[in-house]
């Protein structure tokens, strides 16, 4: 699936490269939090996405902020709401088999859901999928190539029998220290904090050893408090296979 937030100020291109290895990357935890603006429940789940990193110690937690746009027909419009967001959330249902889809919503590896307040069932996902060496090992390194446009130079290494498998390559600018205090709904005249809230992401399928991920992200955006995260999924089980995150670059 194709998913791809529209602005107009700044490109990421993703050209990927496969090579192949025997050895399995280092274990992960790639939290994905679903979370709005217009919802009451979801900011004790937007501090516990922030703390899970803030108490990460090295052992490679991830977290992304997805905020979905459903909420904003209900009296707020959360600015950094889309419908790519949205989208992605009902694309897990399906495969989580889920009756519908809720905010706040966690999703660990792509492989379970649950309550995205509930620190305990986080941390007890996570312990999970630390036990768990990764299949896929995923490099990349991010570089200017003009005023507006980042290009981030990626290499795959996976285990030889997972070579032909269906795989969309991730990519997504996440910040951090953003906050809002809306003015209607029901989080009205509450200070709001968020920390690696979805700014711009596309997901492309790989085809043959190679592939190129373009994002367009707003202008407003503070590189000083964004990073890219570079992650391989399945795109039948919709499981996480391989993470990375590096630093925005800088315009000269």
């Amino acid at each position: 699936m194709n998913m791809r937030f529209k602005y107009t100020t700044l490109a990421a291109l993703m050209p990927m490269v496969i090579t192949m290895t025997t050895h399995a990357a280092e274990p992960f935890a790639l939290v994905e939090l679903f979370t709005s603006e217009g919802c009451s429940s979801c900011p004790p789940a937007d501090r516990v996405a922030s703390e899970l990193v803030d108490e990460d110690d090295g052992q490679n937690v991830f977290v992304l902020s997805f905020h979905v746009d459903y909420w904003d027909r209900l009296g707020w419009k959360d600015p950094y709401s889309t419908a790519a967001a949205s989208e992605r959330q009902r694309a897990y249902a399906k495969t989580l088999r889920d009756q519908r889809v809720y905010t706040p919503q966690m999703i660990v590896n792509g492989a379970v859901g649950f309550v995205g307040s509930d620190k305990e069932r986080a941390e007890k996902e996570i312990e999970r999928a630390l036990q768990r060496p990764a299949p896929v090992e995923v490099v990349a390194e991010s570089s200017t190539t003009g005023v507006n446009s980042v290009r981030i130079a990626a290499r795959v290494e996976m285990e030889v029998e997972l070579l032909h498998r269906n795989w969309d390559i991730v990519a997504a600018i996440v910040e951090r220290d953003l906050s809002q205090t809306p003015d209607r709904g029901e989080n009205k005249g509450r200070t709001l904090e968020h920390d690696h809230v979805v700014r711009g992401f596309d997901s492309v399928a790989m085809e043959g050893d190679g592939a190129t991920v373009e994002i367009d992200v707003p202008g407003d955006v503070d590189r000083e408090h964004a990073s890219i995260i570079v992650y391989v999924q399945d795109t039948r089980t919709r499981k996480i296979l391989g993470v990375t995150r590096i630093a925005m670059a800088r315009n000269e």
